[in-house]
């Protein structure tokens, strides 16, 4: 016996759906793309490790919009339900960036994601992909609550940020730059709040 490992029995992980498409990852990119597919006809599964959509927009409340002036499609449509609930700081027409209410985003995309008949699965990790014996991947692995359970699908999309989804299912992948190894530093941005602005 290694003192490094330890040795499960083999699992029999149930197989709970199949699927056009999964994607895998419900920050912005993984929102957008869970709903552009379920219009389009496709039976869409939507694998989010947190508790609400949004990824950095909500979970790591980042409400601050930017690069949206010439954008259109989905991303305009969020815009527009922001300026109509009165979730943020400035008018429809200024096309500047802007500060949103992170709560009213949550609401926002779980709503879209529903109108668009996207299937949602919230506080779960994708922990391991399936591949056939040409290659393919035809299943992901997901750990949650409900503990292991498989899910299949005929494409997938890897929005998870940290390419989690190809990593599991043997992809290269480089970090950083390819001299120093050195990453793009990250964002910071701080949250106040409990005061009036008129005040300040």
């Amino acid at each position: 016996m290694n003192s490094n490992y330890i040795s499960l029995k083999e699992l029999k992980i149930p197989l709970k759906g199949s699927f056009d498409v999964i994607v895998c990852g419900g920050g912005p990119a993984g929102v957008c793309a869970a709903i552009a597919a379920a219009r389009g006809g496709a039976s869409t599964l939507l694998v989010e490790t947190a508790g609400c959509l949004g990824g950095t927009w909500t979970v790591g409340m980042l409400g601050w919009m930017i690069d949206h002036g010439n954008k259109t499609g989905i991303i305009a449509e969020i815009k527009d339900e922001l300026f109509r609930r009165n979730a943020t700081d400035k008018p429809s027409d200024s096309g500047h960036d802007f500060a949103f209410d992170v709560e009213t985003m949550k609401l926002i995309l779980e709503e879209m994601c529903l109108e668009a008949s996207v299937r949602i699965r919230l506080h779960t990790r994708v922990s391991d992909a399936v591949k056939n014996q040409s290659g393919e991947l035809t299943h992901i692995i997901t750990s949650s609550k409900s503990g292991y359970e498989a899910w299949g699908a005929k494409s997938f999309i890897d929005a998870t940020g940290d390419g989690d989804l190809g990593f599991l299912a043997g992809a290269s992948y480089e970090i950083g730059n390819k001299d120093t190894g050195l990453t793009q530093p990250m964002s910071l941005l701080a949250v106040v709040t409990g005061i009036e602005l008129e005040e300040v």
